[in-house]
């Protein structure tokens, strides 16, 4: 969820330190300007499926 966090503008994260690696990969090369229209979307879901669909277009690199 990451993605997810980046695309709704949160720029600080605390975590386990063996999380750090995978979730700076995550940030590092994250498109912020692509995740943000994403995230719109998937806020914007009604339906469990277009949930879904929305979260799925956010997972993809």
């Amino acid at each position: 969820m990451t993605r997810l966090l980046l695309g709704m503008g949160l720029r600080e994260f605390s975590m386990h330190p063996a999380q750090l690696l995978r979730v700076k990969q995550e940030v590092l090369h994250a498109d912020c300007a692509r995740l943000e229209p994403l995230v719109d979307q998937v806020l914007e879901a009604y339906e469990p499926e277009e949930q879904a669909t929305a979260l799925r277009l956010l997972a993809k690199p």
